[in-house]
């Protein structure tokens, strides 16, 4: 999949300008989506991966980046939403859906949805299961390599109780120098799947240090995590 350079107002908000880095020459911000349905592989249990960055990386070591991920799916056939028995053994809908992703899967039909990059906030079940394990519940299918292996990784600002009301989550990313990916977990299979993750890349603030965030950057300090923020501009 194509990885776009975008300007700050195309960046929903985004206060950090464009750069680029010397040693790689990747453009910041960069804009990908991460679609949950994968049509050339739907039974591995994996949607993507995406990645920013080729050859040795998207940056240098060190440098801290916010991932902005936006977006709702479905990991269930769109016809089950309105008929659970369809799928064995769901008798009905857990949580309250939303009625359609916030960005589309090209070519493939729509309907409700009910995760997002943080919760699942709804979803076919059954009675026994939505009493016992009461939505909206967190999720850690979404996932990102810094590198290294897969891991979920928590927000700026830590979780939340709730999904937030746009749906958008800011994830810190300390660069190890290589090839940024994300990708979603859905075993066993992809097939039944509709709806994107819309992912965009840029250089952290000083503002994005506030509070504990600079903990999360992996830096000792506020001060340090704000100085380095402010290097990269």
């Amino acid at each position: 999949m194509a990885v776009m350079a975008i300007s700050p107002a195309v960046a929903h908000a985004t206060p950090a300008p464009v750069t680029t880095t010397a040693t790689t020459g990747t453009t910041l911000p960069q804009l990908v989506y991460l679609d949950s349905y994968k049509p050339n592989a739907p039974h591995d249990g994996v949607a993507g991966p995406v990645k920013i960055g080729q050859g040795t990386g998207v940056t240098p070591p060190g440098r801290l980046l916010v991932a902005e991920v936006k977006g709702t799916v479905s990991y269930w056939y769109w016809k089950v939403w309105s008929h659970p028995t369809l799928q064995s053994p769901f008798t009905k809908i857990c949580g309250t859906p939303e009625n359609a992703p916030i960005f589309p899967s090209p070519g493939r039909h729509t309907g409700h949805v009910g995760i997002d990059p943080e919760f699942t906030f709804a979803r076919p079940w059954t009675k026994g299961q939505c009493n016992k394990f009461p939505l909206p519940r967190h999720s850690a299918s979404f996932q990102v390599s810094n590198g290294g292996p897969y891991a979920h990784v928590n927000p700026l600002g830590g979780r939340t109780a709730l999904p937030t009301a746009n749906h958008r989550y800011d994830y810190p990313i300390k660069s190890t120098g290589g090839v940024i990916k994300f990708l979603l977990l859905d075993a066993p299979g992809t097939a039944d799947n509709y709806g994107r993750f819309r992912i965009i890349l840029r250089n952290a603030t000083a503002a994005d240090c506030a509070g504990n965030n600079w903990v999360q950057f992996g830096m000792p300090s506020l001060a340090a995590c704000q100085a380095r923020a402010n290097s990269q501009t």
